[in-house]
């Protein structure tokens, strides 16, 4: 879930410059985390439909 914040990476200036995979690694860092929350809530969302569609 922390991988939310990757981008927070580029708020304050680095004493070096970042080198192209590490600009790749935050962006996939950030990617994956928010595929898994998006996973996540669709998941929530099929069990509450399907919840529905059982109770009478």
């Amino acid at each position: 879930m922390t991988g939310l914040f990757s981008p927070g990476h580029y708020v304050y200036p680095m004493p070096e410059p970042m080198t192209l995979k590490m600009h790749l690694l935050i962006w996939e860092d950030f990617a994956v985390a928010l595929a898994l929350v998006l996973f996540v809530l669709w998941t929530i969302l099929e069990q509450v439909r399907q919840s529905k569609h059982q109770s009478p």
